[in-house]
């Protein structure tokens, strides 16, 4: 299995156009999100963005600012992420983290003014904010998951809905607008197929990364448990509760043995439940209007369906 947003066609206009939007951000902002590592996450959207603005009408003029309107949730969310490694934090630290939460909250406040400000349907321009707001807030749920070994696969999967999932969603939305659709179904149709899809992404995502020990380590330390740890846990739960209940940080051995646990136990079924979830987008395409978007969307599920086996 090999999932990588690279081999998905996305216009290269589009990343031209984000690096563009990012040396117009101020000084303040700019330096902190440079050192972010989105690129996946950005370029899947990208490809999402790409298909679904293929469209038969007449695109709106301001197409570009919407198709990099996202991305400024993205780098929001990510210069204050819902996840920490526990440390002793400097003065130092705090102050960084208080200024990051300022530059977010600036992101945000752009992507609003890109929306409420639009020549977007009223009904449209709502359901884009409502969806941003819900975006956020689910950050404050996420860290409630963190550290509790009582997560399950479904609260895995409602992370990755509201997060992930929202992210794909209001991608796919503006892009079915900024093309010039208006038939409401057809464009709820899309961000609901552009949700699931940001979901299987999430999956397949965290199954490579799975595979670097390093980033299996960090994460675990931070409490965000990738979706085959999960499955694993409840093959080999007696191992993974020793290991989470210890009262000493876990060695390099119990690291080695946890990953080899997750792997071996649960990541087939969670390439599976991906593979479901592409089974389900297709019927769900299935709905859409034959054309170009229907055409393309096709071929980007049966790539996925590819990548998710293992």
């Amino acid at each position: 299995m090999g999932f990588d947003p690279d081999n998905y066609v996305a216009d290269v206009a589009l990343e031209d156009d984000f690096q563009a939007m990012c040396q117009q951000l101020p000084d303040s902002v700019r330096e902190p999100i440079s050192n972010l590592a989105l690129d996946n996450d950005r370029r899947f959207r990208q490809a999402l963005w790409t298909i679904f603005q293929q469209t038969a009408q007449q695109p709106l003029s301001n197409a570009a600012n919407f198709a990099q309107s996202t991305e400024l949730l993205a780098l929001a969310s990510a210069l204050i992420p819902a996840t920490f490694k526990p440390s002793r934090v400097t003065p130092s630290d705090i102050a960084m983290s208080k200024a990051q939460s300022y530059d977010a909250q600036y992101l945000y406040g752009q992507f609003v003014i890109n929306i409420a400000g639009s020549s977007i349907q009223a009904e449209e321009r709502q359901n884009l904010l409502d969806d941003a707001q819900n975006f956020w807030l689910s950050h404050s749920t996420r860290l409630q998951l963190n550290f509790n070994q009582r997560e399950r696969v479904a609260d895995y999967l409602k992370d990755a809905k509201v997060r992930d999932g929202a992210l794909t969603s209001i991608t796919s939305r503006l892009a079915a607008i900024s093309g010039g659709m208006t038939d409401r179904a057809i464009i709820d149709l899309i961000a609901t197929i552009g949700e699931t899809l940001g979901v299987i992404a999430r999956i397949l995502t965290d199954i490579n990364q799975t595979h670097d020990s390093l980033d299996f380590r960090t994460r675990l330390l931070m409490g965000d448990y990738p979706l085959s740890l999960l499955f694993g846990f409840e093959e080999e739960s007696e191992w993974f509760t020793h290991f989470f209940g210890a009262q000493e940080k876990p060695t390099s051995d119990a690291f080695y043995t946890a990953r080899k646990l997750t792997i071996q136990a649960g990541e087939k079924s969670a390439a599976s439940l991906a593979g479901e979830l592409i089974s389900q987008t297709r019927l769900d395409a299935n709905a859409l209007p034959e054309g170009a978007i229907k055409a393309s969307l096709m071929g980007m599920l049966q790539q996925l369906a590819d990548d998710s086996q293992i």
